[in-house]
This record gives structure tokens, C-alpha cells and sequence, in this order.
């Protein structure tokens, strides 16, 4: 089974997403102390947020990770990357490469399709108000989750970083320590 962890950058007002959902660079600021628990893993990306990426000059951040860019387009080509055309197909091409822990970096509507099958959220909040009429709101978990981890604002602008689990995950994680 994959482990299904998201990585999520919120503005103070609870938006994960720019004008138009696409990323900026508050957002990207705000993951950055993140990216250490992605290396040598499975990173699943939507194709906006994945050529946004790449036109910003931000494309290291994907380096020594396996990524999988998500796309509608079955015709859709990342070279050096792999593609998939939903989340169920991204996972099991986790699976068959053995990985065990993949995570979600995003666009906007990743997130959201995916927060049902998330056992972890690594959350950091930016110190800015980015409300859009055209964007949604990241949808905070609710009693099933739990909060095992909070650091304060560190240099990076991020004002806090947290990790929350899925109650049954956490259960099972302390059973097998």
C-alpha cells in the first residue's frame, strides 16, 4: 500500500493557489522547507503547476525525485518525466516501481482530489492574503486528522509549518513503534 502524503502551501486567508490556480512565488517560498522529504521519492504534480515550475526557473526542485507530471491530454509528454491522466493511475505507477510514500506538490485541483486519500499533510502557512474570486480555498481536514507537528516561522517566509496525520495512520504507526 502507498502512503499518500500532501504538500501544501496556504496563505494566512487559506488559499493554496494564485490568480487562475497557477503557483506563486510565496507559494513555492512556502514549500521550500519541504522538499528534503521528497528526495529520492515518488512527487506527483498536475501539468500547470509542473510547467509553471519549469518556466519560473524552478525546475531543480524536481531533481532526484521520481515525478509524475498529471494530465488530461493523453498525448502529453514530460521528457524525462512520467505521465498519468488521473491520481489512481499516478499511484500505481508508484506501486510498481516499489515506492511506498509518494507526495502531492499540487496544482489546486490536485490537492483537492487527492486530500480523501491523503494519510499526511505537511502544511505551511505564508505571511501574505492571496484571495482570488477565482480560486478556492484549501478545505482544512476535519476531526479525523490529528496535529503531530508544529514549527514556528523560520527564514524561509513560511509563518508556520505543520504536519497533521489521519487518526487511523497514526494509530498504526504508533502500534508498529
Amino acid at each position: 500500500m502507498v502512503n499518500v502524503s500532501l504538500m501544501v502551501t496556504a496563505s494566512m486567508d487559506s488559499f493554496i493557489g494564485g490568480r487562475n490556480g497557477e503557483s506563486t512565488s510565496e507559494m513555492a517560498i512556502g514549500l521550500h522547507p519541504l522538499y528534503n522529504l521528497t528526495r529520492h521519492k515518488v512527487v506527483i504534480v498536475g501539468r500547470n503547476t509542473y510547467e509553471a515550475t519549469l518556466r519560473n526557473g524552478r525546475g531543480r526542485v524536481f531533481n532526484n525525485r521520481t515525478v509524475v507530471v498529471l494530465s488530461r491530454n493523453p498525448h502529453y509528454e514530460a521528457p524525462d518525466r512520467l505521465t498519468a491522466g488521473s491520481i489512481d493511475e499516478a499511484i500505481t505507477l508508484a506501486e510498481a516501481r516499489g515506492k511506498t510514500d509518494v507526495f502531492v506538490i499540487g496544482g489546486t485541483e490536485v490537492i483537492h482530489q487527492t486530500v480523501g486519500r491523503a494519510t499526511q499533510i505537511h502544511l505551511a502557512v505564508i505571511g501574505a492574503f492571496l484571495q482570488r474570486s477565482n480560486a478556492r480555498p484549501f478545505v482544512f481536514p476535519n476531526d479525523a486528522w490529528v496535529w503531530v507537528r508544529r514549527e514556528p516561522k523560520n527564514k524561509d517566509r513560511a509563518r508556520c509549518l505543520f504536519t497533521l496525520k489521519k487518526k487511523g495512520a497514526l494509530q498504526r504507526a504508533l502500534q508498529r513503534a
